[in-house]
């Protein structure tokens, strides 16, 4: 029942190409870009895999979680290893402001996108975005974006986001969570859990332990199992009241109470004279 219940509600940032690392912003890559942000539609979180800390520049970081921020309802950016193992979860706001107070080239670049021709239009917002970007480097760094860039890794998201960043997660061995582990996403303070499931993985050799990350909306779960647990209950109060007639006795049957009331009586209820009569005979 849980299972059907916990969804998977993350997209992978891999959708975005080599962005991350710092490749020119071509027509292809720019196109990546806006595939993406359409794509995560209502999605609730985006799963950036950070690996040994080379695949992600801190300018292009800020850039996705200003893209997600001004165009999506993406409302966590789920961070992993090398491994697939839970990292941290931040908000795309969280983001841009620790990136913000941590780099002052993206806390200008920040202030530059405050214009009144923001748009809501993906397409538009992506590329003037970008193409601020762009100018700013050229003005600041020569065009050399590397100069400014920091490899992202888990101990700098800690220094720089600090308490926003959610370092913890729910991990669960196999397929199935044990009780204990829903009720820790039911009593969660936080409205965007995230979990963190161990498989084994056959496809390798020797097989070995293979990570998935979810993130849970803690009230849908909620609200799915306690209809699960409805749908459960009625089931099982039907079978039991449906056992219960079934195995009534002969007495009670409904349906011939006529025909089964004398058998009853002629076998269990014999006259106290003739059972006298009976062992006077023996």
């Amino acid at each position: 029942m849980v299972d059907r219940v916990l969804a998977q509600t993350s997209v992978a940032s891999g959708d975005m190409g080599a962005f991350g690392q710092g490749t020119s912003v071509s027509d292809t890559t720019l196109a990546s870009i806006k595939q993406m942000i359409a794509g995560a539609g209502a999605t609730r979180a985006l799963v950036v895999a950070l690996g040994e800390g080379d695949q992600w520049w801190s300018t292009r970081l800020f850039i996705l979680a200003s893209l997600l921020r001004s165009l999506t309802g993406v409302r966590q950016v789920v961070f992993r290893d090398q491994a697939g193992r839970f990292v941290g979860m931040a908000s795309p706001a969280a983001l841009v402001d620790g990136l913000a107070a941590a780099f002052p080239l993206l806390d200008e670049y920040g202030r530059r996108l405050r214009t009144p021709d923001a748009s809501a239009d993906t397409e538009r917002e992506t590329d003037r975005q970008v193409d601020i970007w762009n100018m700013l480097v050229a003005e600041k760094l020569a065009g050399n974006e590397s100069a400014a860039k920091v490899g992202v890794r888990s101990q700098l998201l800690q220094q720089w986001l600090g308490e926003r960043l959610i370092s913890r997660c729910i991990q669960v061995e196999g397929q199935d969570l044990a009780m204990a582990q829903v009720q820790q996403i039911v009593d969660s303070l936080l409205p965007d859990v995230p979990v963190e499931r161990k498989k084994i993985n056959s496809e390798i050799n020797p097989p070995g332990p293979s990570y998935e990350v979810q993130v849970v909306d803690r009230d849908a779960f909620a609200l799915e199992l306690a209809r699960e647990w409805v749908r459960g209950f009625h089931a099982h109060r039907f079978f039991r009241q449906a056992y219960s007639e079934r195995s009534r006795p002969p007495l009670f049957n409904r349906r011939s109470p006529v025909r089964t009331l004398p058998k009853l009586f002629s076998a269990r209820y014999s006259p106290p004279a003739t059972r006298r009569n009976e062992r006077h005979e023996s």
